[in-house]
């Protein structure tokens, strides 16, 4: 889900909250305009590989030993080292092809909860020159997006989480003068 919005505040002359405020208080007040730019997003279907293959059977994918979400629990952060249950895979024989499908439903990858938000007004400084103020935060509540897990069976880092896939929360602002 990806929701974007924004909001004219409703303060200052001539709207709905400080309707009669003085050209003063409208200049700090009024005129406000809030944005968000968020997604919400649950991870993708992993696909498993082999770090030897099983000569002759080309792109081969691991055996089925087991549930790959079974015995795991708990936040994404407590499962970095081991994210999905990663004795459930064995190797195939040599010159088969793994029984795993090419995706599993039940083992995704960490999701997205993104929220952006902008706080933005126009000053109206003389009849032609006009000043405008944003400040802008990106990953507002400060999430982190982890990157997939190693799918690769006999690599050393199968089924963990190296790495992260955004930035910790970043804030700018912007002055603009147009005349």
């Amino acid at each position: 889900v990806t929701v974007t919005a924004a909001w004219n505040l409703p303060i200052g002359r001539n709207r709905a909250l400080l309707g009669g405020a003085s050209r003063l208080l409208d200049t700090v007040v009024g005129g406000w305009q809030l944005s968000t730019f968020s997604t919400f997003q649950s991870g993708f279907p992993l696909a498993f590989s082999l770090i030897r293959g099983t000569l002759g059977a080309g792109g081969s994918r691991p055996n089925a030993a087991g549930d790959p979400s079974a015995g795991i629990s708990g936040s994404i952060g407590s499962r970095l080292q081991r994210y999905f249950n990663t004795s459930a895979f064995s190797q195939p024989a040599d010159f088969t092809f793994g029984n795993l499908s090419p995706r599993i439903g039940s083992v995704r990858a960490p999701g997205m909860n993104n929220v952006n938000f902008t706080l933005a007004k126009s000053f109206l400084l003389t009849e032609k020159v006009k000043l405008e103020f944003r400040a802008a935060s990106y990953n507002l509540l400060n999430h982190p997006i982890f990157s997939a897990p190693n799918t690769q069976f006999g690599n050393p880092a199968f089924g963990t989480i190296s790495g992260q896939a955004n930035f910790s929360r970043q804030t700018e602002f912007w002055l603009r003068l147009a005349f």
